[in-house]
């Protein structure tokens, strides 16, 4: 029997994207309880009414990641409800606009790090004592290839997914004796991401991005399975990482290159 079977999970940014379909698999595919968690009431219901009668396994907590009481507050309710919860997906992130390092602002910085790392360090100090009252569990984190390399009009978004990508690995030597612990680099995909961008209407966009959530989900759900400790997802994500290991400074230039030829309403304002 698959150990994730029936499991009690949290699945962070549950409500579109890559954690959407994590959460939709591990209810279909594997009787999992879903502990959904999105910033949208609204998408989150949609996402579980989308389950039809699978959907008593799918429970809505929509809060602000970011704001460290908050999660207080939801373990202390996960705490009554569940007692316990066997395996965390940790999907949420947000992109900013993208724009030259002189252009953001404290806020937009702020919120940038508050959801993409911040976050994550709020969900494992409130969620480990839950954690521990299962006798079979886990963390998996799912970070942007952004954190590979540094890329222009992207910096704050790339700052952040590195500290994301660290503090993965972090987990992974602190706690993996203790757990499962693993993460996913993903690259881009077809994701609703860019809704920072122009209000997410660039629609040139999906022609540069040919993976879908569902499949980069599948990957994530299917690694967590086999209890790997790291899965590369995409062509372009494997690039990067080799990329920025074998060649970090001429990467870098390569990357600015690209971006500058590519026809994208949003890239407008860092040519």
């Amino acid at each position: 029997m698959e150990w994730i079977n029936k499991k009690t999970v949290l699945v962070t940014g549950a409500s579109s994207g890559i954690g959407k379909e994590v959460a939709d698999i591990l209810v279909r595919q594997h009787g999992c309880n879903v502990i959904a968690i999105g910033q949208s009431e609204e998408k989150l219901q949609r996402a579980k009414l989308s389950l039809t009668y699978m959907q008593d396994r799918f429970h809505c907590y929509a809060f602000d990641i970011s704001v460290e009481e908050e999660w207080n507050n939801i373990a202390r309710q996960l705490q009554d409800k569940f007692g316990k919860i066997d395996l965390i997906v940790n999907c949420a992130g947000m992109l900013p606009i993208i724009n030259r390092i002189n252009m953001y602002n404290d806020q937009l910085i702020s919120e940038c790090m508050g959801v993409n790392f911040n976050s994550m360090t709020y969900m494992v100090r409130t969620m480990i004592p839950l954690l521990r009252q299962s006798n079979m569990y886990g963390i998996f984190n799912v970070v942007s290839s952004d954190a590979f390399l540094p890329i222009i009009g992207n910096s704050i978004h790339g700052a952040s997914q590195a500290a994301r990508l660290s503090y993965a690995k972090s987990l992974v030597a602190e706690l993996g004796r203790e757990m499962y612990v693993g993460y996913a680099v993903v690259g881009r995909c077809k994701t609703n991401f860019l809704r920072y961008q122009f209000g997410g209407k660039d629609n040139n966009t999906n022609k540069y991005f040919k993976k879908s959530p569902a499949d980069v989900a599948a990957t994530i759900v299917k690694t967590i399975q086999k209890q790997h400790t790291r899965a590369l997802i995409g062509g372009d994500t494997k690039r990067m990482y080799y990329m920025s290991k074998f060649f970090p400074t001429l990467s870098i230039k390569l990357y600015e290159i690209r971006v500058k030829h590519i026809k994208l309403r949003m890239l407008d304002n860092i040519k």
